[in-house]
C-alpha cells in the first residue's frame, strides 16, 4: 500500500488555482498505475479492512471528480470481482450507472446499499435522484443557458 500511495501523491499536479480556488476533491488527480495497484492489492488482500477503506475513499472522489469510465472499472472489479458489496462502494458504482443513463443498475446497487445500511445518506440521495425525487448536482435543462422557460 506504501508504494501505491507515493505513486498517487507523486502523480498530483497543483497550482495556485489548485491551493487556493477549487474544492478538495476537484484537485485529485488519478492514475492508472495507481487504481491498478489498489486493485491488484485488494486481490490478494480481500480482507484488509484498511484496503477497503482506502478503496471506498477512491471510488468517492472518482464520483466527486465525475471520472465516470474510471469509476464504474475501478468499483465494478471491487464489488463484482473482490466481493467488497459495502455501501459506500455499492453507492460509487451507482451513481455512475446513472451518470450513463442505466437507471435499472443504479436503482438496483442504491438499493442494496440500503438493505445493508438505511441509513445510508448517499444511498438514500441516489436512489431519490434515480426516481426524481431529489434534482441532480448537474444543472437541469431548464437551468441551462438559453433554456430557461419564460
Amino acid at each position: 500500500l506504501p508504494w501505491v500511495m507515493a505513486g498517487h501523491e507523486n502523480s498530483q499536479v497543483y497550482s495556485l488555482k489548485d491551493s487556493q480556488l477549487v474544492t478538495a476533491e476537484s484537485k485529485v488527480d488519478f492514475e492508472f498505475t495507481t487504481l491498478q495497484g489498489l486493485l491488484e492489492l485488494a486481490r490478494l488482500h480481500p480482507n484488509s479492512s484498511l484496503l477497503k477503506r482506502t478503496c471506498e475513499v477512491f471510488a468517492w472522489s472518482m464520483v466527486e471528480r465525475r471520472e465516470i469510465e474510471w469509476s464504474v472499472a475501478f468499483t465494478a472489479k471491487l464489488v463484482d470481482e473482490v466481493g467488497w458489496r459495502t455501501p459506500a462502494l455499492l453507492w460509487a458504482y451507482g451513481t455512475a450507472w446513472l451518470e450513463m443513463l442505466d437507471l435499472d443498475e443504479a436503482e438496483a446497487l442504491a438499493k442494496e446499499a440500503l438493505e445493508l445500511d438505511p441509513d445510508h445518506e448517499l444511498a438514500q440521495t441516489l436512489l431519490k435522484r434515480i426516481r426524481g425525487e431529489e434534482e441532480s448536482e448537474l444543472e437541469s435543462r431548464n437551468e441551462h443557458e438559453g433554456h430557461e422557460e419564460h
